[in-house]
């Protein structure tokens, strides 16, 4: 999903800053199934915190040496692990965004463990499309998106997996969920067709993007991974939304593809015939959104919504 339709409701995409805007969504009624992360004190009894947030029970830890964050699955989803996979997970995830902690001793935090935790969320939820087939990286994904994966191997043999570091500063659902969404793109990169698709290239990418984001938003379509593994019910109510509304700027990109095509095949004639092709061949396309557009030669865009990113 892309960062302006969840960034353009905060001021900032600092982490502190995050916390601070919603501090108000601090639990003060009983646990919910976005609050994932738990806060408590390592000193003797304390009754615990829960967040929906890590900056939030970072926030609490200011003052006070002997309090501890920890990854604490409440979504049924996202708690779907054996005692082992949990285990390992929320280790992972606590170093990489709290630190080690043991009493008041605390080691830093380091991205180095970042990459690992994306690859732990890959081979617990996503298999069999597990780590094994992308380079992980943590940086600019230079795409405006949360985490952006390359069509295209590098030297490796591998599709490269870029996540940005502020992601994994929103929820723990939503960092899982849009690792998900660049993983449909992998699904979908797997498949073959019968024809050249240079020519409809633009109008393939709009239709992938709607696949990935329908999935995204809650939506199954298609059987991807072994496990149904979709966050969407534990996201935050923002993230909900913006899911949403990138559903929408989706669907829409995919008329104006549509459009673009026609304008080509009026120029060059074949254009329309190759997407045709494409849209009959694509295990997406045929299954779920042929059925639900027959008249899509003559689709018109319309409006276009606010805040897309495209």
């Amino acid at each position: 999903m892309p960062r302006q339709l969840i960034s353009s409701r905060f001021s900032s995409a600092a982490l502190f800053v995050l916390g601070a805007l919603f501090f108000c969504l601090m639990p003060s009624t009983p646990v919910g199934a976005t609050q994932d992360i738990k806060g408590y004190k390592t000193n003797g009894p304390a009754r615990e915190q829960r967040y929906e947030l890590p900056a939030l029970c970072m926030q609490d830890s200011q003052g006070s040496r002997w309090w501890r964050c920890t990854l604490s699955p409440q979504c049924a989803a996202m708690a779907n692990l054996t005692p082992d996979q949990r285990r390992t997970l929320v280790a992972q995830y606590n170093q990489a965004l709290f630190g080690i902690s043991m009493g008041p001793a605390s080691v830093g935090r380091t991205s180095l463990l970042k990459p690992g935790l994306a690859a732990m969320i890959m081979n617990y939820y996503y298999a069999p499309y597990t780590a094994r087939y992308v380079e992980i990286s943590i940086g600019p994904t230079n795409t405006g998106d949360w985490a952006n994966i390359l069509n295209q191997k590098n030297s490796a043999g591998k599709y490269p997996l870029v996540v940005s570091d502020d992601l994994f500063w929103l929820s723990p659902a939503m960092l899982m969920q849009s690792i998900g969404h660049e993983i449909v793109h992998l699904v979908q990169y797997q498949r073959t067709y019968s024809m050249n698709v240079a020519q409809i290239d633009a109008a393939c990418t709009a239709f992938r993007e709607l696949e990935a984001s329908t999935w995204e938003s809650g939506t199954t379509t298609l059987s991807y991974f072994n496990k149904s593994s979709n966050f969407f019910d534990c996201l935050m109510p923002v993230e909900q939304n913006a899911a949403t509304a990138m559903l929408r700027c989706r669907e829409w990109g995919v008329r104006k593809a549509i459009q673009n095509i026609r304008e080509i095949d009026q120029l060059r004639p074949g254009a329309m015939r190759t997407l045709e092709r494409w849209l009959q061949e694509d295990a997406w396309t045929k299954a779920h959104w042929l059925p639900s557009n027959p008249g899509w030669k003559t689709y018109a865009p319309g409006p276009k919504p606010q805040n897309c990113p495209m």
